[in-house]
């Protein structure tokens, strides 16, 4: 049995910092917010429904935390840097960004079926949200990271991105890039302090999959992909986002990993990890 992401913590190993969330107003981001401010930290919520996030800023203040909520479409570099901004008029640092916006569009004349039938609109904006939007943001944030005391950034991707994923090769394609822009942001920003992870929040029952998959197209062409889905919880990535805003796993950074495995163990064998170059994006040669 796994580990919990969250076992050996302190109770609020993020006190104090500042959590920038996208895609924040439901589902796993929603999860993301409650778990990063019962951790310690303050949040920048962003989506593209303001309602929604207002009520997770009302709910994290419930809680007894601070969250302010911001419109923020992931697609344009304006409303991505107001978004920042506010993170740092408001608290005047950024320490932790979580890119968890995402598109899969089901809908008919979707980007969901035979490449040479879907709709190339909705397959480029599918693109445009999960990889533009996360290049825009880290774009962003990463310069207060790294002229401040580093940061930790967790990509949100998918299983699609590491293996063969037809009729939904826009969200394949988009977080496979995803995870390879990670490891290669990783590899700049490590000597200043800045970690990044690309990380499978495993089989969420949301309405991002739930539009994709139970859209006609969807129940015609996904369930033949991934006919029975394991179904986790929302608050398993999201404690494993706090896990590895913490600090605990910096070892591993660049890397992929799953909400699902044990990630404390895999933190504790870092070293052999990065020496056999494994959990990337690579080449193997015959």
């Amino acid at each position: 049995m796994s580990a919990t992401p969250s076992d050996g913590l302190a109770a609020r190993p993020l006190h104090g910092r500042v959590s920038l969330i996208t895609g924040a107003g439901r589902g796993i981001g929603r999860a993301v917010a409650l778990a990063l401010a019962g951790a310690g930290s303050r949040l920048v919520l962003g989506a593209r429904t303001i309602s929604q996030v207002e009520d997770v800023a009302s709910e994290v203040s419930r809680r007894g935390g601070e969250a302010v909520a911001a419109h923020l479409d992931v697609t344009d570099p304006q409303s991505v840097g107001e978004f920042v901004a506010t993170a740092i008029d408001r608290f005047g640092r950024v320490d932790v960004l979580v890119n968890n916006a995402g598109s899969n569009n089901g809908d008919e004349s979707g980007a969901v079926g035979p490449l040479g039938e879907i709709n190339p609109g909705a397959w480029w904006n599918d693109v445009e949200v999960n990889l533009r939007g996360t290049f825009l943001c880290t774009h962003a944030a990463l310069p207060h990271m790294v002229s401040g005391s580093g940061g930790h950034i967790v990509n949100v991707v998918s299983m699609a991105a590491v293996m063969p994923w037809p009729y939904d090769s826009a969200y394949a394609c988009s977080k496979a890039a995803v995870v390879r822009l990670t490891d290669s942001v990783a590899e700049e920003v490590r000597e200043q302090g800045v970690h990044l992870f690309a990380l499978s929040p495993g089989s969420v029952d949301t309405e991002l999959r739930a539009g994709a998959v139970d859209s006609p197209a969807g129940r015609k062409w996904l369930t033949k992909v991934n006919p029975n889905p394991k179904w986790v919880p929302a608050e398993l990535p999201a404690d494993a986002v706090v896990f590895l805003a913490s600090g605990a796993a910096d070892g591993l950074t660049g890397r992929f990993l799953s909400a699902d495995w044990d990630l404390p163990d895999l933190a504790r064998r870092a070293a052999d990890i990065e020496r056999r170059d494994v959990l990337q994006l690579r080449f193997v040669p015959e």
